[in-house]
């Protein structure tokens, strides 16, 4: 499997799938949880921008790398950016998390929100992760839990899970001094640690 790259239709409707209420309260939580980040944040599959321009609007300060490879994707992230304002903060950028943009050791916050499960080449985009990562800088990684059943979040979220098992035998050998794994709500959290 590669990283999925959306045309210009797919990346449309998956912008309008982020408007939904579940989507909201998704992307809402992943910004409460990177509240306590200090900038600069890497999001690897930022899709159509949700996640770092969120950030942004509540860390002013902080600027933000989104990195996909979709072009769709990254002109829809773009655009939402100036929309809120935060368009001279988020960088984005055409690529895939086997080559990450940045130099070693420089950033402390990447995550991966649906997206990890697109990674089809899992091993090298960790060790490239942790390449990117200052010591003690955390990865996390942000799915549906399996258990998300029933109603269109169900139907959508069928192929964006993850469960805990999944998340650590795919960190294995990859470095990192701590995994973690939690389940709130109908969400899976992965956390590593370098």
């Amino acid at each position: 499997m590669v990283e999925e790259d959306f045309g210009p239709i797919s990346s449309l409707l998956y912008a309008w799938v982020t408007s939904f209420g579940f989507m909201r309260s998704f992307h809402q939580f992943i910004v409460s949880q990177m509240s306590c980040s200090s900038g600069p944040i890497l999001d690897v599959g930022m899709g159509p921008g949700v996640v770092p321009i969120r950030f942004l609007e509540r860390n002013r300060s902080s600027w933000a790398i989104g990195l996909d490879p979709s072009v769709s994707m990254l002109k829809i992230a773009q655009k939402r950016g100036a929309r809120s304002g935060v368009y001279d903060r988020l960088e984005a950028v055409r690529g895939t998390s086997t080559h990450l943009p940045c130099r070693s050791s420089s950033l402390g916050t990447i995550i991966a929100s649906l997206s990890f499960h697109h990674w089809g080449r899992r091993r090298e985009s960790l060790q490239e992760v942790r390449r990117v990562l200052r010591p003690g800088g955390r990865f996390y990684v942000y799915e549906f839990h399996p258990s998300v059943a029933g109603g269109l979040l169900g139907i959508l979220a069928r192929s964006h899970t993850m469960d805990g098992s999944t998340f650590v035998r795919s960190s294995v050998g990859s470095g990192f001094v701590r995994a973690e794994t939690l389940k709130v709500g109908r969400y899976f959290v992965g956390i590593l640690v370098k």
